[in-house]
């Protein structure tokens, strides 16, 4: 386990599943989704480190079509995805890791997920269990069973977190409303708290870069951007303006030319999305701000004389304003080969 006090802190999105829809929480089940490998994606875009998917459903039903959704998240989500909810037996649990899932939430309120924990840490190890704590007393009573078999405890209430934290030095993942900077920086400075999740993270996700830069800013180590070159060591034109490249990184298309100044440099490191400078109208744009086509950024390379720009991104929906997929479908010349 990385040493506490170095550990990287991490935000959590939350996608509620009851059956074929994400609704806003536990208590409230008015739908947000009907989409949620869509959802899930759009957490993932905008920053997220993980996905903590709770099944909410109701009957077998709605579980399986649940788990379905589950195994089409970890498909498709190039960040861990874990999973709480619906764990009535050893069976329910192994059925998640099987789909895929990097940790499994138990919830030590309940007495058979509490017996299923020694034999699921047996035979997986305790990395891909979490322990759902209600309160200082269910961690108090089976604390040695947790310590033993249990590698991250989500806190279900965010008052008990401050009693816990002299009483374990197992990370603890805590629920934080939409609370100001200086309060979560305070929860996050705390060794052993290993991330948060929550409304502080649903609500605020496409900001979720920003944050996370001004956690970096005050100490707080997070999996943000970091640019290893400055906008200064980039070699421009006579504008001051720098080419990018951009290709989509699912299946390698490339997808547009434009171009960036400094302000458009800084804008798409420091949020995550692609913004350019437009020549004609002599202003910065951020890719899909009109039409929702947002590129989010997933890798940015400068070339070996450092002119040109290549951005790898997840593309939404259409990057050319033709409607194109890509703005390179004019095919000019061809080679036939012997199997055309």
């Amino acid at each position: 386990m990385e040493e506490l006090s170095k550990a990287y802190k991490k935000f959590v999105a939350t996608i509620y599943l009851s059956g074929k829809s994400c609704v806003r929480s536990i208590a409230n089940r008015e739908e947000i989704s009907n989409d949620p490998v869509k959802l899930a994606k759009f957490y993932e875009d905008n920053g997220a480190d993980e996905i903590l998917i709770f099944d909410l459903s109701r009957g077998e039903e709605e579980h399986e079509s649940a788990l379905s959704y589950i195994r089409k998240i970890n498909s498709a989500s190039a960040i861990p995805v874990c999973a709480a909810g619906n764990i009535k037996s050893f069976e329910d649990a192994v059925r998640l890791l099987y789909a895929g899932c990097y940790r499994i939430v138990l919830n030590f309120a309940k007495e058979n997920n509490i017996e299923m924990v020694k034999m699921l840490s047996d035979r997986f190890g305790h990395e891909v269990l979490m322990a759902a704590i209600t309160s200082t007393d269910v961690f108090t009573e089976h604390k040695e069973l947790i310590e033993n078999n249990i590698s991250e405890l989500l806190i279900m209430h965010e008052d008990c977190t401050l009693k816990l934290l002299k009483k374990t030095i197992v990370p603890m993942l805590v629920p934080l409303a939409d609370i100001p900077l200086e309060r979560l920086i305070d929860y996050l400075d705390k060794d052993v708290i290993s991330g948060v999740l929550g409304t502080v993270v649903n609500a605020n996700i496409e900001e979720l870069y920003g944050i996370k830069e001004l956690c970096s800013d005050r100490g707080i180590r997070t999996y943000g951007f970091k640019a290893s070159l400055k906008w200064a060591d980039l070699k421009k034109d006579d504008k001051g303006l720098v080419p990018c490249i951009v290709q989509d990184v699912t299946n390698k298309d490339v997808l547009m030319m434009a171009y960036m100044n400094e302000e458009a440099f800084d804008t798409t490191v420091k949020t995550g999305r692609m913004n350019y400078y437009s020549r004609s109208r002599k202003s910065q744009w951020l890719k899909g701000e009109t039409s929702g086509h947002f590129q989010y950024v997933k890798s940015l390379y400068a070339d070996c004389d450092s002119d040109t720009l290549l951005a790898k991104v997840s593309q939404v929906g259409a990057a050319c304003h033709t409607g194109s997929r890509s703005c390179f479908f004019k095919e000019i010349i061809k080679t036939k080969g012997i199997l055309d």
